[in-house]
């Protein structure tokens, strides 16, 4: 093989790489059952863990306004609906997730256009792994595909004050430091290749053929 069958081999390689790596997906719909963790809403920190309470706010099933995430580089960016009236925003980087469950303690920022009681803008911690409920379909923290084959991101959080999340939304002495939490389950899709990307792809093939025929 010469050499520029050899370079034209490697930028195909190098290419196609990132094209198996890189996974944009759209967050298209919020799933919401009727209790339970099946549902998603937003709930006070009063009861014994500050991820239980009575409901503040339901995050409505319809289509998300706008999100999308990118599991290479965990930046999320998603805006909802809340039933309260206005809507909110997640927004955050390095939100990774290893083996389905979330890779470390990581948060997420917070920002309301129509806060109301509690719900204040802050940011939400999320706890590594798979920390509750026993269902294969919505184990909060986590990032699967359920037996239907649709991915799905279940998240489990509360704000904590600001700041770094360490792992607990109490303070050193355990004191409450979160007033609300938040139950959350997501439907993504992958974005397509643009088709630009295959006809590149495509053209580095036939410059591989192209360089055989010549030293033929």
């Amino acid at each position: 093989m010469n050499t520029t069958l050899k370079s034209i081999s490697a930028v195909y390689l190098l290419f196609s790489a990132n094209l198996v790596q890189a996974a944009l997906y759209n967050i298209n719909t919020v799933m919401n059952g009727s209790s339970g963790f099946n549902a998603s809403l937003f709930h006070d920190a009063s009861g014994a863990s500050p991820m239980s309470g009575s409901s503040l706010a339901d995050i409505p099933s319809i289509p998300v306004i706008s999100g999308t995430y990118d599991d290479i580089s965990g930046d999320f960016i998603a805006t909802m609906n809340v039933s309260t009236g206005g809507s909110f925003t997640l927004s955050g980087s390095g939100f990774l997730f290893s083996g389905g469950s979330l890779a470390s303690n990581n948060q997420l920022n917070i920002s309301f256009t129509n806060p109301s009681g509690a719900l204040v803008n802050d940011e939400i911690g999320f706890l590594p792994g798979y920390i509750c409920c026993g269902s294969t379909d919505q184990d909060p923290n986590s990032f699967v595909a359920n037996t239907s084959g649709e991915m799905i991101m279940s998240l489990w959080g509360a704000n904590f004050g600001g700041g770094t999340f360490a792992g607990s939304y109490d303070d050193a002495s355990g004191a409450r430091l979160a007033t609300y939490g938040m139950d959350l389950r997501l439907s993504l899709t992958p974005v397509p290749v643009p088709a630009a990307a295959w006809l590149f792809g495509s053209g580095l093939i036939g410059l591989v053929g192209l360089a055989k025929r010549r030293k033929a």
